[in-house]
């Protein structure tokens, strides 16, 4: 455990080297809200819309709003490195040390989004105040399940994400369908719109998935919309998917492993 500790400890020496991208990241996601604030408004509002599959005004801005926070933590694009680390090379450097390869990409990956966490604490006390009299917040109890399911999707989407990334083992650098994964996984989630918004047949595909697990359903536990038998299901639903991921990670990691050279590009 102390080694772990330790590299977590290095972790984030590294992640607080270039304080400048953090705040560039928070900057484009407080422009982000309020480009999603305005349009909902302007929809609503014009068009004398009382709500939208279940979703007022105030339901819909806070769910963009709680997104937001959730982005900052669960969503682990750009956090995961393995691919790099593989094309690179740098990965024997792991593996001849008394380390697990899956661990340290935890704690990568944790180290990072905590600081993303701290770091946009100011910009979303900003969107907070502007957009308040829209923005419903939680009751107590359902704060603690937002968060323990925001932790929780948070073990399996990176679960997920390193999964797909031991590929490169296999198939060599994929940065560019990485991040098209990445991107195809936030849509499913339900990150740029509420599930709800859809037809009825295309959100029963989107509910089978597990990655709405990372968006969709903590903002429904924000807006109270979920009882807690609902969350309790969810819960069991997450552990089950990360156990999934985590066993085609080891599958695929045994029998790719062997086409690792070490040397890079």
């Amino acid at each position: 455990m102390h080694k772990y500790l330790m590299y977590l400890k290095t972790s984030f020496k590294v992640n607080t080297a270039y304080t400048a991208n953090y705040f560039l990241l928070v900057s484009f996601d407080l422009i982000y809200f309020f480009v999603f604030f305005s349009l909902w408004t302007t929809v609503y509002k014009t068009g004398n819309i009382t709500e939208i599959a279940g979703y007022s005004l105030t339901g819909v801005v806070s769910y963009y709003f709680i997104s937001e926070i959730i982005f900052k933590f669960a969503d682990v694009t750009g956090s995961i490195y393995l691919n790099w680390q593989i094309w690179s090379g740098y990965l024997t450097n792991d593996l001849i040390k008394p380390w697990n390869v899956l661990a340290i990409s935890y704690i990568d990956a944790f180290s990072e989004k905590f600081i993303n966490l701290v770091v946009a604490l100011p910009t979303t006390i900003v969107m907070f105040m502007i957009a308040q009299q829209f923005i419903s917040l939680p009751t107590w109890p359902n704060a603690i399940y937002l968060t323990i399911t925001v932790v929780l999707s948070f073990i399996m989407n990176c679960a997920f994400n390193i999964c797909i990334h031991v590929l490169c083992l296999k198939f060599g650098d994929q940065e560019s369908n990485l991040e098209l994964t990445n991107y195809l996984s936030l849509f499913l989630a339900g990150a740029f719109f509420p599930i709800a918004f859809l037809p009825a047949k295309i959100q029963f595909i989107f509910n089978i998935l597990p990655f709405k697990y990372i968006f969709f359903v903590p903002a429904n536990i924000f807006l109270n919309k979920m009882s807690f038998h609902e969350i309790w299901l969810a819960w069991i639903s997450i552990l089950v998917w990360t156990t999934i991921f985590v066993l085609c990670y080891k599958y695929i990691y045994k029998r790719t492993i062997k086409y690792y050279s070490g040397t890079g590009r």
